[in-house]
C-alpha cells in the first residue's frame, strides 16, 4: 500500500444519501479525510473552494448530471487535475466511453465491491502522487537548470570584468609556485604594466630577485615561504635598480591554492621621492613654526593637542611634554567662560565644523590659571585620503585690548547710568542721536508741585551737611513714589519737587498715578520730624493740561516742562495750605470717581483770575 504524505481527501458526489453513507464509512475506515454532496452545482463550489485529491461522481443526478459536472471541473484550473472515478449502475459502453470523453480516469459499475472500490482509488491516488512529485521534481530542475545558466553568465560576466581589471591595472602581478621552499614556477599576469618596455624590464629585475641564489634572494624566498605556511597576507617595500635607476614598489603577497602566491607589486617611486621631499619642507616648516612670534596650534578633531611651537608653550606655560596628548579643553581654554558662555560646546562644535569658524575670539586659560584672550584662525588638514583628521589654528594675543575694551565699556555704562539719572531714557537715546534742541508737544499730562512748609526756618537753624543729608532722604522717598507709579521726576529746587506724568511715553492713567502718589507723599514726609519734634508737611498743587517737553542748550543739559499747565501746577502749589494737596477743576474732574476730593471754591490766581478748586483728601468714592 502506497504511503501517502498526508490523508488524502475523497470528495463524493451523488444524490443518494444511502450510496454516500456506505461510501464514507468505507473510505473513513481505512483513513481517508472524507467529504460530501448531494448535487452537481454544491459539487462545482464545493470543489473549487477546497479541491480535493479525488472525486468519486455519481451519473445520474437530477439538474446536472456526472458528465457535466465532470466538463465543469475540467474547465477550471483549480479542479482540472483533479482525478474523477465515475461510479454508477449504468455498465453500457457508451456510457463508460461518455464518461471518459468527459475527463473520468476510470468508471466502477454499482453495484460494487467494496474491495475494487479501494483498490482502484489508491491507483489513481498513487497515480496522482506520483504526478504531482514528478512535475515538483521537473520544476524544481527547470530552476535548477535557469540558475545554473544564471550563474554561468555571472561567471562569464565576472571573468570579463576581472579580465578588463587587470588590463586597466598599472600593477606588476605575478602567480608563483613554491616546492620545498623553492620557487619552482613564475607566471607573469597579463596587465596594462606588461605593455610598457619601463615596466617589463622592472618585471624582469623583479622575478631575477627570486630566481638569483644568493642571500637576497634566499630573503625573498623565506616571505614567500612564512606566506604559504601562515595562509596571511603580508605588505611590504622594496627596492630596484634598473638601468642605474633606482625604483621603489609596494607589495602585496598573499597566499593561492597549492603552495602558491600572488604577488602584487605597484610603483611608488613617485610617492617616495615626494615622501622625501615633504619630510625636508616638515623640517623647514617645523623650523618657521617653532620661530614664529605667535601661537601655533595642531589638534586633532576629537580635540586632543598634538602640537603647540615654543612661543605658545611659553604663553601658556607648558612644557613639551605636559602640553601634547592633552584635550584643548582644561588645558589652554576653560570649559567655562568668564561670563558663563559654554566654551567646551564651542571646542566641540569647531572639531565637527572647522569650515564654519576660519576665524573667531574665545577666552583661554594659562597653566597658572590667568584667563587671556585669543584671536584665532583654523584650518581643517586632511590626509592623503582626502579625510579631514586635524585643525591647524593660529593664535594671537588679545587680552590687553580685551582690558582696554572692557574697560571702556564699564566707562560708557557708567556715563549711561548718568545721561539716565538726568534724562529719561527715552529723551536719552534720542539726544544721543541728535544735535541740537530736542522739544515734543504733548497734548495732556498731569503736573505735581510739592513745597516743604517752613522747610526755611529749618535750615537757618541746621548745619549744610545735616540739611543736605535731611533733604536727600526726603527726596529719595518721593524718588521711589515715582518710579512705582511709573512718574518722570523733572527737577529739585531747594525744597520744591517736581513730578510729571504722561511723558516721554504718553499713558492714559497718569492723573491718577498722580493723586496717588501725592497722597503717599503726605505719609512719607510724615516720618521726618523739625527741631520741635513735629513733623514736616508738605504744600502740593496738582494740574493736567498740555506741555512742551524736552531739552535746550548744548552744556549741562536738563530735560523741562514749559506752558501754562505748569505755572497753573505751581501756582496751585503756593496758593495751597499746609498738609493738604490741591488741585484745578480739570485734574478733580478727571479724578472725581476715584479719589474722595471736595470743592475749595473760587481763588485768585495771577494771570488766570478766578479759578476753582479742590482739595483731594483721599482714595475713594467722592463724597457729597
Amino acid at each position: 500500500m502506497t504511503v501517502f504524505p498526508v490523508h488524502p481527501s475523497i470528495f463524493i458526489v451523488d444524490d443518494t444519501p444511502d450510496n454516500l453513507r456506505l461510501l464514507s464509512q468505507l473510505l473513513l475506515d481505512k483513513g481517508y479525510a472524507v467529504r460530501t454532496a448531494l448535487s452537481g452545482a454544491m459539487a462545482i463550489r464545493s470543489a473549487a473552494a477546497m479541491p480535493p485529491d479525488l472525486i468519486l461522481l455519481d451519473v445520474n443526478m437530477p439538474q446536472m448530471n456526472g458528465y457535466q459536472v465532470c466538463k465543469h471541473l475540467k474547465q477550471q484550473d483549480r479542479t482540472k487535475d483533479i482525478p474523477i472515478i465515475f461510479i454508477s449502475a449504468l455498465d453500457e459502453v457508451n456510457n463508460k466511453v461518455q464518461a471518459f470523453q468527459a475527463g473520468g480516469v476510470d468508471y466502477i459499475t454499482k453495484p460494487f465491491q467494496a474491495e475494487e472500490v479501494l483498490a482502484r482509488i489508491e491507483t489513481h491516488l498513487t497515480l496522482r502522487f506520483l504526478q504531482q512529485t514528478l512535475q515538483e521534481q521537473n520544476e524544481k530542475f527547470q530552476q535548477e537548470i535557469q540558475e545554473r545558466r544564471l550563474l554561468e553568465n555571472k561567471l562569464l560576466t565576472s571573468e570579463g570584468k576581472m579580465r578588463a581589471i587587470f588590463n586597466a591595472m598599472t600593477d606588476i602581478v605575478i602567480i608563483l609556485t613554491l616546492e620545498e621552499s623553492k620557487i619552482a614556477g613564475v607566471e607573469v599576469i597579463p596587465t596594462h604594466a606588461t605593455h610598457n618596455l619601463e615596466q617589463t624590464l622592472l618585471i624582469d629585475e623583479t622575478i631575477m630577485q627570486f630566481l638569483r641564489e644568493d642571500e637576497y634572494s634566499q630573503l625573498w624566498t623565506e616571505q614567500l615561504t612564512r606566506v604559504c605556511e601562515t595562509q596571511e597576507s603580508i605588505t611590504l617595500d622594496y627596492e630596484l635598480t634598473c638601468e642605474d635607476k633606482i625604483y621603489w614598489f609596494s607589495a602585496t603577497i598573499s597566499p593561492m591554492p597549492d603552495h602558491g602566491v600572488i604577488w602584487v607589486a605597484r610603483d611608488i617611486t613617485d610617492r617616495q621621492q615626494a615622501e622625501v621631499a615633504l619630510r625636508a619642507s616638515e623640517i623647514q616648516y617645523r623650523d618657521l613654526v617653532q620661530t614664529a612670534n605667535c601661537i601655533i596650534l595642531r589638534w586633532d578633531k576629537n580635540g586632543y593637542i598634538r602640537f603647540l611651537n615654543e612661543y605658545g608653550q611659553n604663553f601658556f606655560g607648558y612644557t613639551e611634554q605636559e602640553i601634547l596628548g592633552r584635550p584643548v579643553v582644561g588645558s589652554i581654554v576653560p570649559s567655562q567662560g568668564s561670563s558663563g558662555e559654554d566654551l567646551a560646546a564651542l571646542i566641540t562644535d569647531i572639531c565637527q565644523n572647522p569650515e564654519s569658524y576660519k576665524s573667531h575670539e574665545n577666552e583661554s586659560i594659562c597653566k597658572n590659571g590667568e584667563r587671556v584672550w585669543l584671536s584665532w584662525t583654523h584650518k581643517p588638514l586632511v590626509n592623503s585620503q582626502g579625510e579631514y583628521f586635524q585643525i591647524l589654528s593660529v593664535g594671537t594675543d588679545l587680552t590687553a585690548r580685551k582690558k582696554t575694551e572692557e574697560a571702556l565699556r564699564l566707562e560708557q555704562e557708567k556715563s549711561e547710568r548718568l545721561l539716565l539719572n538726568i534724562l529719561p531714557q527715552k529723551i536719552a537715546t534720542r539726544l544721543k542721536q541728535f544735535e541740537g534742541s530736542l522739544a515734543e508737544q504733548f497734548a495732556e499730562v498731569t503736573i505735581l508741585f510739592a513745597d516743604i512748609v517752613g522747610f526755611t526756618p529749618f535750615s537757618a537753624q541746621t548745619p549744610p551737611i545735616e540739611l543736605v543729608s535731611v533733604l536727600n532722604q526726603i527726596f529719595s522717598r518721593f524718588d521711589h513714589l515715582a518710579e512705582r507709579y511709573h512718574l518722570e521726576k523733572i527737577k529739585t529746587i531747594g525744597d520744591a519737587y517736581m513730578v510729571v506724568g504722561g511723558l516721554p511715553t504718553p499713558c492714559q492713567d497718569h492723573t491718577e498715578a498722580m493723586a496717588e502718589m501725592a497722597l503717599d507723599m503726605q505719609q512719607e514726609i510724615a516720618k521726618f520730624k523739625r527741631k520741635d519734634g513735629k513733623p514736616f508737611q508738605l504744600r502740593i498743587g496738582i494740574n493736567t493740561g498740555s506741555v512742551v517737553a524736552g531739552v535746550i542748550g548744548i552744556r549741562k543739559f536738563s530735560y523741562d516742562l514749559w506752558g501754562d499747565a505748569v505755572n497753573v501746577a505751581s501756582r496751585m502749589e503756593s496758593l495751597g495750605e499746609p498738609g493738604k494737596i490741591q488741585v484745578t477743576a480739570v485734574t478733580y474732574e478727571r479724578l472725581k470717581d476715584q479719589f474722595i476730593l471736595e470743592e475749595r471754591g473760587s481763588i485768585v490766581v495771577k494771570g488766570k483770575g478766578n479759578m476753582k478748586t479742590y482739595w483731594l483728601l483721599g482714595r475713594g468714592a467722592m463724597v457729597s
